[in-house]
């Protein structure tokens, strides 16, 4: 009884986070892939370097990221226009 809950469950969650990837299909950046902040957009106070992108962020009618460096413990949120494609290495 409680696995078929659990698998139903897990159905459910797996539908919607691709119901949510198709909506914001049309972001410039993918979840897993690296950016760096964007020369005329870089902040006082922020690290520079990578940043891998966690989850992307439907606000209002754009699309915001929540990104990730490796040398912070916390993760940020950036507008598309604040990003910038990196080489993978």
């Amino acid at each position: 009884m409680f696995d078929n809950f659990f698998s139903r469950s897990a159905n459910l969650q797996s539908a919607h986070r691709a119901k949510q990837d198709h909506l914001l299909a049309g972001g410039r950046f993918s979840v897993g892939q690296w950016v760096g902040l964007a020369p005329e957009h870089t902040f006082r106070g922020v690290v520079s370097g990578r940043f891998r992108i966690v989850e992307l962020l439907k606000t209002g009618g754009d699309i915001a990221y929540r990104i990730k460096s490796p040398d912070e413990l916390f993760e940020r949120t950036a507008r598309s226009e604040d990003l910038c494609p990196v080489p993978t290495v």
